[in-house]
């Protein structure tokens, strides 16, 4: 005979098992626990592993969310602000495919820091937890992305500070560039034979200016002598000194003679190595030559109480909404203030006669001038100051 069980008392904590021979009176007690209470599973809304699935699946959607867009955010972010360009307008100039393929590169780079912040939200947002363990875990997220995020901009205000290029970048005007290599970064030594109506040069000061989508700018490092017919000059680069050289620039040379500017007759490209040779040919009879027809202005630059701006800040020359010139402060061996060499009808919009006006460091300047392309003076003396 099979044993069988009874419950004994309404407590129902005592169990008496009778034996198989069914003796009574002859009892074996088991004390036990209460059986916990079970609830029917309803999609988990009826006991604690149903919240927690809940926040789980929560979780599950909201960190790859948040950290898909922060991967945007962080990614877009960095291409823009690596090639935010101080023109005045903060434009931001993406002109060729080198800029492209840089914005790719800085995207790829972006992506994978943020990589592993993505890996750290989702494994510490990503899991159930109470509200105390959700709040650290929440600031360790927050750290984490904060220390990204001033990193990246650490590096690139450090870039901006420091001059440094990333990819070629246009400027505003007419003209196109060949793009066929890429330019030396840095400054560039350029030496080379030069002789003027056919004899060679000696003693007479030579300098450079730099052709850049219609634009021009004075890059000479210094303006040395020219000796026996030869000659040797640093030109700086975009890097060194806005609106100077870049892939796709030209160089001409020139001198002076009797206070009036004689240029070569022929342009260097910009090198793709930081040293190139150029001959150079001057002649009186002919001393545009290549050069090109510029209105120059030259002065101190103040900020609104007087001070002097910073070496570096760029200065920039507009006729109505065109930029006309282009230039840093201060970026010439001996030189604390600016000199803007203003195009002319080369670039649309720079004609002779057009009113001009002056941003520093993207601010409006008080002072105002008019493109004469040179006429009656060889330059224009004009101090800047912050409106």
């Amino acid at each position: 005979m099979s044993p069988t069980y009874t419950v004994a008392g309404a407590a129902g904590n005592s169990w008496r098992k009778h034996g198989a021979g069914g003796i009574a009176g002859s009892t074996t007690s088991f004390d036990i626990a209460p059986p916990r209470r079970m609830m029917p599973h309803n999609g988990g809304t009826s006991d604690g592993r149903g919240a927690e699935e809940r926040v789980l699946n929560r979780n599950s959607i909201l960190a790859p969310a948040v950290a898909v867009g922060g991967v945007i955010m962080v990614c877009v972010g960095t291409a823009i602000a690596a090639y935010r360009r101080q023109h005045g307008d903060g434009a931001v100039h993406i002109v060729s495919v080198s800029d492209v393929g840089m914005v790719v590169v800085w995207c790829g780079v972006a992506a994978v820091a943020t990589g592993v912040l993505v890996a750290l939200t989702i494994a510490l947002l990503g899991r159930p937890a109470d509200s105390a363990a959700v709040i650290r875990r929440g600031l360790v997220v927050v750290a984490a992305w904060m220390a990204v995020v001033a990193s990246g901009a650490g590096a690139i205000t450090y870039m901006a500070v420091a001059g440094t290029t990333i990819g070629d970048h246009g400027n505003v005007g007419a003209g196109s560039s060949s793009g066929a290599a890429r330019g030396a970064v840095g400054p560039i030594v350029l030496r080379g034979t030069i002789a003027g109506n056919g004899a060679p040069v000696s003693g007479s000061p030579v300098g450079a200016r730099v052709i850049r989508n219609g634009l021009v700018a004075s890059c000479q490092w210094t303006i040395p002598n020219a000796s026996v017919g030869e000659y040797e000059i640093t030109v700086l680069s975009d890097a060194d000194a806005r609106g100077c050289g870049a892939a796709g620039a030209e160089i001409v040379l020139y001198t002076t003679v009797n206070g009036q500017f004689v240029y070569s007759h022929e342009r260097a490209p910009w090198p793709s190595t930081s040293d190139a040779t150029f001959n150079a040919t001057f002649s009186t009879s002919d001393a545009q030559g290549a050069g090109p027809i510029i209105t120059e202005l030259a002065g101190e630059v103040a900020n609104r109480d007087g001070s002097p701006v910073a070496r570096g800040t760029v200065v920039e020359v507009r006729a109505g909404d065109t930029v006309c010139a282009v230039a840093s402060v201060g970026a010439r061996q001996g030189e604390t203030g600016y000199n803007l060499d203003v195009a002319g009808p080369q670039v649309p919009g720079c004609a002779e006669g057009a009113a001009l006006t002056f941003r520093i460091g993207g601010q409006a300047a008080a002072e105002t001038a008019v493109n004469d392309l040179g006429h009656g003076e060889q330059y224009h003396k004009l101090d800047l100051r912050v409106r």
